[in-house]
């Protein structure tokens, strides 16, 4: 008779051993529509604690202000260089400017033309 409840107690244990209390994210429906796959996820995949939050103030500010150097117009891309330096492609003006990390303007590149150094266009590639 012990031998019968060391058993089973021994399958209770693996039984339970293969529970999990923790709930597991929600699984993806997957379906095909027309040859187009279609993923839908009816839960977010992220917990309050792990959700992105924007900052209340931004980063870096440029643009505005009363100085043509601080006139943008239809920006088409930006990027930060790995000095810390700040170029904005201001396709408006055909340029590129360039604004140091505390965004003060620098210098401008460009100009509208064929030539060397000039851009007839930009835009996202």
């Amino acid at each position: 008779m012990n031998r019968c409840r060391a058993v089973g107690s021994i399958v209770t244990l693996i039984a339970s051993a293969g529970c999990d209390t923790t709930s597991a994210p929600p699984t993806p429906v997957v379906r095909d529509s027309a040859g187009v796959r279609i993923v839908e996820n009816v839960e977010p995949q992220w917990t309050a604690e792990t959700a992105w939050r924007l900052a209340t103030e931004p980063l870096v500010d440029i643009g505005g202000g009363d100085i043509d150097e601080q006139q943008l117009f239809r920006v088409s891309g930006t990027l930060r260089l790995s000095d810390g330096r700040i170029v904005v492609a201001n396709s408006g003006t055909h340029e590129l400017r360039f604004y140091d990390a505390e965004e003060t303007y620098l210098s401008s590149l460009g100009g509208e033309g064929g030539g060397p150094g000039e851009f007839q266009g930009m835009g996202p590639v």
